[in-house]
């Protein structure tokens, strides 16, 4: 396993740590490798019936990091962002976020794949690529309404503001507020 992303194996489940705190855990081409290599494992070890997605330090996940998305567009990575996080989404494991400080952009895609998200009330949640004149990427929004609904993501798109756990309180109730739920099948 890389140092930037660690797998703690337990009796029944496995904690899947991010390890760049000095980077509020941003995801670069090595986190992503990593990722993929120890959900790569969990997923040859049935034994394992719950992966916990954390980050070392203060926070969860950063998003994608912006100094290196240069090098990860430029060279050939077969462990995509998306692909990880389809990997993630198909488990056998239950999987979930446990999320601390941030979980901007990229870091609050990665907490809605996994099947639950537990927030500490220090979290702040929220898409802010709109204060930087990126788009949000479609997959995402359509994961986002699938997760919080349509209204909550016309919030979070619009303002690009950080959600912290009062406003995610007052978004639709669920496991915690704006970070939503999985629904299965109709309302």
């Amino acid at each position: 396993m890389s140092d930037v992303v660690t797998l703690t194996r337990h009796q029944n489940w496995a904690a899947l740590s991010l390890n760049r705190p000095d980077k509020r855990n941003a995801l670069n081409v090595d986190v992503l490798n990593g990722m993929d290599k120890a959900l790569r494992e969990v997923e040859n070890d049935q034994d394992i019936r719950a992966l916990v997605v954390r980050g070392e330090g203060r926070h969860f996940c950063a998003g994608i990091d912006l100094a290196e998305v240069e090098q990860a567009e430029s060279g050939h990575n077969p462990a995509s962002l998306e692909g990880v996080f389809h990997r993630l989404e198909q488990l056998h494991a239950i999987t979930i976020a446990a999320v601390q400080g941030a979980a901007v952009a990229g870091g609050l895609e990665l907490a809605l794949h996994c099947d639950l998200r537990v927030a500490a009330d220090d979290a702040k949640c929220g898409m802010t690529l709109g204060k930087v004149g990126l788009m949000v990427p479609y997959d995402f929004t359509r994961k986002l309404i699938e997760v919080i609904g349509a209204a909550n993501t016309s919030l979070i798109l619009f303002t690009a503001d950080l959600f912290d756990a009062k406003r995610r309180g007052r978004c639709r109730g669920s496991d915690d507020g704006c970070f939503g739920r999985r629904r299965q099948g109709n309302p």
